[in-house]
Order: structure tokens, then sequence, then C-alpha cells
């Protein structure tokens, strides 16, 4: 089966950004739209360590689709999920409520593949405990 074109397309561009990635950070940075304390995590490189159990990974492009994530994170805290919330800037990182219970925040990697896989398979970890819970 042939690859369609857009795909492409898309894994090219994906192979390019993964070449240029620091420096597309960088400059970033110099602009002031990047935090150079934490490129790492843009590279796929997250830098807290995976807590044991259960875990629950949500996405925020924005701080405004990170406003209406509390009513989640609450219910996955009372089924025994630590949630880390990935985000697209340090802007829309965590919310604090005295309700909800602890959240990881980390920026979420660029969309390159080799950046995805590394951050996916450090959050990925196969655990020895229960098996994953279903939700009611």
């Amino acid at each position: 089966m042939k690859t369609p074109l857009l795909l492409a397309a898309y894994r090219l561009a994906s192979a390019i950004l993964g070449l240029t990635g620091p420096i597309y950070l960088y400059w970033r940075g110099k602009l002031g739209r990047e935090d150079f304390s934490r490129r790492g995590e843009r590279l796929g490189r997250p830098s807290l360590e995976r807590p044991g159990g259960p875990l629950a990974l949500l996405h925020a492009a924005s701080a405004a689709q990170a406003a209406v994530l509390p009513p989640l994170v609450e219910k996955l805290g009372q089924l025994g999920f630590t949630v880390v919330l990935a985000t697209g800037n340090a802007a829309a990182g965590p919310f604090h409520a005295p309700r909800l219970p602890p959240l990881l925040h980390q920026l979420a990697p660029l969309d390159v593949p080799q950046f995805m896989a590394r951050f996916l398979d450090h959050w990925r970890r196969i655990s020895s405990l229960s098996p994953a819970r279903k939700f009611r």
C-alpha cells in the first residue's frame, strides 16, 4: 500500500523538526516563549520520576483547555490515579485548588515521533500492581 502524500509530507517535516528541534527551542527561548530550564521536556525527556501505581496522562494545549480539567482530575484522584498534565506551554500549567489531588506537570514534547516515544516510554512503565481499573 502506498503512503498518502500528506502523510509522507508530515513524516518528512517531523524528521526535519527532530533534527532542528533543539535550535528551534533555543530560538523560542531567546524570544521569551520557552523556558530554557525545561527544554528537555520539550525534547521528550521528562523532568519528573514516574510514581508507582495507576497513572492518568492528560494533555491540554492551552490555558483554556487546562481550565476545564479540575472535575476530571478530581474524579481520577478519587479513583486512585496520579494525574500527569502535559501542556504546550508553562502558562497552561498546573492549576491549584484545595480539593484536587496532587498533579504532576510536564511540558508536552514537540510533535516528533522520537520525542513522543521517549516521553511515553517514561510514563508507560509496566507496573506489577493491580491491573488498570475500568471507569464506572
